[in-house]
């Protein structure tokens, strides 16, 4: 049996600006209601009402708080951080560009700022220069994440075809971390391409528990049950996929004729 190249389906991974500061701002005063505290807390308090607006989705205001932020207090990685990921969302390439630049001159040892510097490159097809910020980023020793620069670089590896590389950087991933769905479905997808089927079954399904609701992930573990004979397993995981999967998707359209492959041709390759 031959396995056709898939296309890379992970991506890039930017964290920081939303881990490393502090959790929401619920509880906490405006700049304009706390009128007594220092320009530097109102700069703090603008950012963590900046990052709020980034994990709940919202750039533009984000963007809103985090540059009245800046205007009292530039000098912050964490702040030139957060202003890369807002104007990253909303398209704003060059400026993010120069955000990113200066929160690594700022902070040249903080590894969440140099992945996300990395994955904005990698966005951006700046391949080598996204991987000197991964592997900077695992020089510094108070990184807490780095499974994700793992992650990242197992990306990269992927994109230039070097399939025993991203294998090699997605177990590392893997070792910091377990729990890491995303990490564990890109290596079955890469040790499929490899011909490995039973073990990247093996890890589709370890991560299935934690992605029930997502389409890509049963469609993924379908087909490596199809592959290796098990017709039952495929026709319950492509029925939830097809299911889970928005109509007229990549996911939808592949469950529907994997699931008529197996009702007309015996589940045949």
């Amino acid at each position: 049996m031959t396995l056709l190249r898939q296309r890379w389906r992970g991506r890039w991974v930017a964290v920081g600006a939303l881990s490393a500061l502090l959790a929401g701002c619920a509880g906490s005063p405006s700049p304009e209601e706390d009128q007594k505290s220092d320009p530097e807390e109102r700069a703090g308090i603008y950012l963590d009402l900046g990052v709020s607006y980034l994990r709940q989705g919202e750039p533009r205001e984000a963007l809103r708080n985090l540059e009245k932020s800046r205007e009292l207090r530039a000098d912050n990685a964490q702040l030139q951080n957060a202003l890369g990921l807002a104007y990253q969302r909303l398209g704003f390439e060059d400026k993010a560009a120069g955000a990113f630049q200066r929160a690594v001159e700022l902070a040249p040892k903080d590894g969440e700022v140099r992945n996300n510097y990395g994955a904005f490159l990698a966005n951006r097809e700046e391949y080598e220069r996204a991987r000197k910020q991964f592997e900077a980023a695992l020089e510094s020793p108070l990184y807490n994440s780095p499974e994700n620069a793992y992650y990242n670089l197992a990306w990269l590896a992927r994109r230039q075809d070097r399939p025993e590389e991203a294998e090699e950087m997605l177990r590392t991933a893997l070792s910091l971390r377990s729990d890491y769905p995303e990490a564990r479905l890109t290596l079955a997808r890469v040790l499929r391409e490899q011909g490995q089927l039973a073990e990247a079954r093996d890890q589709a399904e370890q991560a299935l528990p934690s992605r029930q609701e997502d389409a890509s992930a049963h469609l993924l573990a379908g087909e490596l049950a199809r592959e290796l004979g098990d017709r039952e397993a495929a026709r319950e995981h492509l029925d939830r996929a097809l299911e889970l999967a928005s109509k007229g998707t990549e996911a939808a359209q592949r469950s529907r004729e994997l699931l008529d492959a197996l009702e007309s041709s015996g589940g045949a390759q």
